[in-house]
């Protein structure tokens, strides 16, 4: 018997700009979100013969401060990626840089 590899598990993948949305970060992620929300209940309404509609998101770690992406491991400071950010480094690194 040999073996066969076919395709299966279509789906339709609709990735949001968050670019285009709001100037503020936290503005962006609502209207980004809903109007994920809104495109789904449109499928829903004019399509047929899906099984399945949700919306799914990935995480991403950013600066609550200047949305960059986060770079460190420690949990409380970015490497100093905005003046806020720098307000949280470790005091060894400011002694450091003295």
């Amino acid at each position: 018997m040999s073996r066969l590899t076919f395709e299966h598990n279509y789906q339709v993948i609709c990735e949001v700009d968050i670019n285009q949305f709001h100037s503020t970060i936290e503005r962006r992620r609502e209207s980004q979100k809903s109007y994920a929300e809104g495109l789904a209940a449109d499928i829903r309404r004019h399509c047929e013969g899906f099984t399945d509609i949700r919306i799914e998101a990935e995480l991403c770690e950013v600066c609550q401060y200047c949305d960059a992406t986060w770079t460190e491991l420690d949990r409380g400071y970015n490497g100093g990626c905005c003046d806020e950010d720098q307000k949280s480094a470790p005091v060894c690194q400011e002694r450091e840089r003295e």
